[in-house]
């Protein structure tokens, strides 16, 4: 298991160069990127950046939520506080800020090589995650504080860990973590 704090994210420009999001962790092989975690400020509307050929599921950790604008088709998407949304990598998206800048997580990831599931786990809960072979998970802390086996980890840290690794994961009462699993297509 890899314990990961604000500290070990790295700061990097967005692709479109609109702002800066911390890259949590990431997976790649000799012919490009796997999967991807990273946090977001939004705080001004604008155009997303695109990454063909790549899925995308953001999730809204703070603040009021936005619209994504399908620029194309002008489907609206809402993506609200704690609720996985997935789209395409390669749609052009706008956003228009409901209430406020935000924070958000998002992942990306190549449907080619790995499926990805993102849901949102309330505290109190204790569960044991087993990860079949090929799996990879990161659970990160939306609020409060919950433990993976006996380490505790607090609000904006997160824990990555393998098909190899059982753990016992414990929310407290009013925690809230983000589960991603990442399963490798054969």
């Amino acid at each position: 298991m890899q314990r990961l704090s604000v500290q070990d994210y790295t700061s990097m420009p967005w692709k479109n160069g609109g702002g800066v999001t911390r890259e949590v962790a990431k997976s790649s092989d000799n012919q490009g990127l796997i999967w991807r975690l990273s946090l977001a400020d939004v705080i001004q509307e604008g155009t997303f950046s695109t990454f063909p050929k790549l899925s995308r599921i953001l999730t809204v950790t703070q603040g009021g939520g936005m619209r994504l604008i399908d620029r194309d088709t002008n489907e609206v998407f809402l993506a609200s506080l704690h609720t996985p949304i997935a789209f395409s990598g390669d749609q052009p998206i706008t956003s228009e800020l409901i209430n406020g800048a935000i924070q958000d997580f998002n992942v990306i990831y190549d449907q080619a090589k790995t499926t990805a599931d993102v849901r949102i786990i309330d505290g109190p809960n204790r569960t044991y995650i087993e990860s079949s072979e090929g799996q990879t998970r990161a659970v990160y802390s939306l609020l409060g504080t919950f433990k993976i086996n006996q380490h505790t980890l607090i609000q904006d840290e997160t824990a990555v860990f393998n098909s190899n690794d059982r753990v016992q994961m414990t929310c407290e009462y009013g925690s809230k973590v983000l589960l991603t699993t990442f399963t490798s297509r054969p």
